[in-house]
């Protein structure tokens, strides 16, 4: 047995729930939902194999052959001030990071821009509209990137103090910096990780254990 992907609407002043499924949606049972975001306007994006827009009544399905999305694996959504949206679409060796603005597609690759490598596992845009991404290649080859008015700084070992291992989740905090948390799921250091997440403010990185 395995477990069937479900969308679920909870109302908490009305307690009421909608479950969407396969039975009453697009959604597939051999989907994989890997990210939820909200824009301002309350549309629901769903990161699986492509990308989903729910308004409320109707799906929207965004794939590689009906858009210029170039793989169709969506791992992170966010949004910037102007509701933008961007999210990854990549695998190590293909994609990268996509925005979207409501009409034009606009795609970064390592072979259309300064992106260092196509994996990106996490998303993040702090107050000034800065993106920051989690990069990965292979396990164990990870990097923190951003993007700044068309300008790219990618930081490594150098900058972060260590290599981290798998990224999982980035985001920003009220003061600007970028907190994020290091995967050692696939590694032999499972049982005596390193960093398990790191405070990162462009200049200086903090290291996390627990």
């Amino acid at each position: 047995t395995y477990n069937k992907p479900e969308l679920i609407k909870y109302n908490i002043n009305s307690n009421e729930m909608v479950i969407y499924n396969s039975s009453n949606s697009i959604i597939n049972d051999s989907m994989f939902i890997s990210d939820i975001a909200i824009d301002k306007k309350d549309n629901i994006w769903i990161g699986c194999n492509g990308l989903i827009k729910f308004d409320g009544a109707h799906f929207t399905k965004y794939t590689s052959k009906n858009t210029e999305i170039p793989v169709d694996y969506v791992h992170s959504i966010t949004f910037d001030s102007k509701d933008n949206i961007w999210f990854s679409s990549s695998s190590h060796r293909e994609g990268g990071l996509v925005k979207y603005d409501g009409a034009n597609w606009t795609v970064f690759t390592p072979d259309n821009s300064e992106l260092p490598v196509n994996g990106v596992m996490s998303i993040a845009i702090d107050k000034n509209d800065n993106i920051w991404l989690a990069q990965y290649t292979y396990l164990g080859v990870s990097s923190l990137v951003k993007l700044s008015n068309n300008a790219w700084t990618v930081y490594t070992d150098q900058e972060l103090g260590f290599t981290p291992v798998w990224w999982g989740n980035i985001e920003v905090n009220s003061k600007g910096q970028v907190c994020g948390a290091i995967n050692y799921t696939y590694s032999d250091m499972a049982h005596n990780p390193k960093p398990q997440a790191i405070i990162f403010d462009g200049v200086s990185c903090k290291h996390l254990q627990f």
